[in-house]
């Protein structure tokens, strides 16, 4: 509850007094009012707080404090409009007094207004400057608002009146993200000096923080050696050799670094980080595109090596397949899946799918593949084996083989093949989902989706197979269908089914773009918001947790949520969201806009709250622009809105983005020129002539398209219409 610190607070200094503040004192009785309604605030009785409130200010209207709580009732009994306007009034009553600011800012805060909160509580301290609930309370609303910096000053304040160890660990977390790191490594010391009988786990961490900050402060020489005198008391080791094998790095101690490799692939061999790491150790880049053969000769040496020490391991062979090539990959994929096969692993073809980008590679696949095959159904044996195989050796491999036509986009062979893996193994779900599959990418949805529920009903128990199954129906318009099979599985809540509370995205996301199919926009914006929705509530979850993480010691798990945070919005899902509800703003813009408009479009705006879509839109597009940027797919749809609300800057920036899309590129280029023909606020002259570059060499021409460039000129006004004149070859 945010309003339980306020009102707690503030019932201390009443008992502190012995009645309200000096020169704001009540009588007695309503003294004994203002007491009871504090305390059934306290215990989130709101409405019999809001009526004590109510008798007192019956008496003295003008009772500043009371008038504050009264309005954290209304806050808390979802009475905006009427909370604020009561704090603002109790304001302008006792502009003084610590209390109404704080109340002023927890309603904010309340409200997700996070900037009116951090004013409103700089205010209150104006009035209180030791006022230590409301110093916490502002160093949170710092940090949820990025503002590092001003949290170190305000939790520099709260050390200084009360140090608790939650408040060294917010300071020193405060400090690290303000860079700091100096700072934030001395501010640990203070901690583990001035708290008392500190537990293993929370030495853990504070040792593992500081080692954190000597590393960020690139001091990596030190770090080594504070990690080796501190080795016994941090417990997490694989965070110790991660950051051991970090300084090496930086270092170049790379024989450093192959030691923690090998430490790390004896705890766990299957792990590809660690293989990562070990490559990197031997100064090879392993994000490079393309190796040379000194580099592949290497890596083979080095991958093979690690295989004889880990036989048991997959990852080295996984890990072959990338970098090996001819024969030698040849050889290598026959061993995976040879291995593979035998022992009926259903990732088979998952694992290596990355390969075929490689046309030479898939070549050499099928080869391998044909093979196997062949020989397995005249001898029972794979093709340079006399060992004969189990008959179900035989299903796995047509399934892979299946996969593999798929990929290369040869689906009739794909079905025949996967028709063939059921023939033989009636019973294998896998082969249902991988027939499906087949049949979504040859655009046959209905018989996709009655694949998938062949597969469902093999195993009627799997959650994953009647998800899916769902998804399959939903691209096949059977929205009604799909939302039966889901509550097999989710229980409904008043009527719906509860996949919102779950935070169930992609079903969301699936049913949006099914309405969209359709044509319904207000059920489509429902769903895209309910996605936007769940990262706003996830965002703002965070908040509980700046004090809560710290009061229980965890500052490292603090630092990761806070990074972890501030990439939230950049998650596909939120992408995906993001394009749907601009592609319902734009249309629900465009039907609004319409002169006229027939029975059926007026039907489409039905149930449509939106006043200002396109004001909605420009929000979602921003957003989605600043995480998203490399998204075409997302400028696609934001480009219309920049456009719309002339915001030239913006619009250029996107329309930029969708020059490999000459036909999109070339009709938003003219819309954005029309636009600005009409428009008022008309756009710089640099824009306009970077559009014009850009719209020649989309339409491949050397320099200008004349033709267009001089319509630029016609936009705009004699001044900038000679400045970009005068770029203009003389030529022309």
């Amino acid at each position: 509850n945010m309003n339980h610190g306020c009102t707690k607070h503030y019932y201390q200094i009443m008992k502190v007094q012995g009645g309200t503040p000096k020169g704001n004192a009540l009588p007695k009785q309503e003294q004994n009012l203002f007491d009871q309604m504090i305390k059934l605030h306290e215990l989130k009785e709101y409405a019999k707080a809001q009526k004590k409130a109510e008798d007192i200010l019956a008496v003295f209207p003008k009772h500043a404090e009371t008038m504050a709580v009264k309005s954290l009732c209304l806050s808390a009994l979802k009475k905006r409009d009427e909370a604020y306007a009561l704090i603002k009034l109790a304001i302008a009553t006792n502009i003084t007094s610590f209390t109404c600011w704080h109340a002023y800012g927890l309603i904010s805060q309340a409200d997700k207004d996070y900037e009116n909160a951090r004013k409103s509580y700089q205010m209150a301290l104006k009035f209180d400057k030791e006022n230590m609930q409301i110093l916490r309370d502002l160093a949170i609303a710092q940090m949820q608002l990025r503002d590092f910096e001003g949290a170190c000053e305000t939790n520099r304040a709260l050390i200084q009146h009360r140090p608790l160890p939650q408040h060294w660990l917010s300071f020193a977390a405060s400090a690290y993200f303000s860079r700091d790191y100096n700072l934030a490594f001395k501010l640990i010391d203070s901690y583990m000096r001035t708290s008392k009988n500190l537990l293993p786990p929370e030495l853990n961490e504070a040792f593992a923080f500081q080692a954190n900050c000597l590393y960020s402060a690139k001091k990596y020489e030190e770090t080594l050696a504070f990690l080796k005198t501190n080795e016994a008391k941090l417990l997490d080791k694989d965070y110790y050799l991660k950051m051991e094998y970090q300084a090496s790095f930086e270092m170049k101690n790379y024989d450093k670094c192959k030691s923690v490799c090998a430490t790390f692939l004896k705890r766990n061999p299957e792990n590809f980080t660690y293989y990562d790491m070990l490559l990197k150790a031997n100064n090879i880049d392993t994000q490079k595109a393309t190796f040379s053969s000194e580099e592949v000769a290497s890596i083979t040496k080095i991958l093979e090596e690690t295989k004889k020490s880990f036989p048991k391991s997959s990852a080295p062979l996984s890990l072959l397949l990338k970098y090996t090539q001819g024969s030698d990959f040849a050889k290598t994929f026959n061993e995976y899946f040879k291995g593979g096969s035998a022992r009926a692993l259903p990732s088979l073809f998952t694992n290596v799918k990355n390969l075929y980008d490689d046309p030479k590679k898939v070549e050499l696949i099928e080869e391998v593949v044909m093979k196997h095959l062949e020989s397995l159904k005249t001898k029972s044996t794979f093709s340079d084996s006399a060992e004969e195989q189990d008959p179900t050796v035989q299903v796995w491999v047509l399934l892979y083989i299946a996969h593999h036509f798929d990929a290369k986009k040869d689906y009739k062979k794909a079905l025949a093949i996967i028709d063939e893996a059921i023939e033989h193994t009636p019973t294998l779900v896998e082969s249902y989902t991988a027939k499906a599959k087949i049949l979504k990418h040859m655009d046959d949805q209905e018989k996709a989706a009655e694949t998938y529920e062949i597969a469902r009903n093999l195993d009627q128990a799997d959650r994953y197979l009647n998800a899916r199954a769902s998804k399959y129906l939903i691209r096949n318009g059977k929205i009604e269908e799909a939302e039966k099979m889901m509550a097999l599985f989710v229980r409904e809540v008043n009527g719906e089914l509860n996949v919102h509370e779950m935070q169930c995205m992609w079903y969301e996301l699936e049913l949006g773009n099914a309405y969209l199919k359709k044509g319904d926009l207000p059920s489509a914006l429902k769903m895209f918001k309910y996605v936007e929705l769940h990262f706003n509530t996830i965002y703002d979850d965070q908040f509980d947790f700046h004090y809560y993480a710290l009061r229980k010691g965890n500052i490292n798990a603090y630092v990761d949520m806070i990074h972890w945070e501030d990439k939230l919005y950049s998650h596909k899902y939120y992408g995906s969201g993001a394009i749907g509800l601009l592609r319902c703003y734009l249309g629900i813009h465009e039907l609004k806009t319409k002169p006229s408009k027939t029975e059926e479009e007026e039907k489409k705006l039905v149930g449509i709250e939106e006043k200002a879509p396109l004001e909605e839109a420009y929000k979602v597009a921003e957003k989605a622009v600043k995480h998203h940027g490399n998204n075409p797919e997302v400028h696609k749809f934001a480009t219309p809105v920049f456009i719309e609300k002339q915001q030239w800057s913006l619009a250029l920036k996107s329309l930029l983005f969708l020059k490999s899309d000459k036909e999109t590129f070339l009709s938003q280029a003219d819309k954005f020129l029309e636009q600005n023909k009409k428009s008022e606020k008309k756009s710089p002259p640099e824009i306009l002539a970077a559009l014009e570059e850009a719209i020649a060499k989309v339409k491949g021409q050397s320099q200008y398209h004349y033709p267009s460039f001089i319509t630029c000129l016609l936009y705009t006004s004699p001044s900038p219409r000679d400045a970009t004149l005068s770029r203009m070859p003389s030529s022309a």
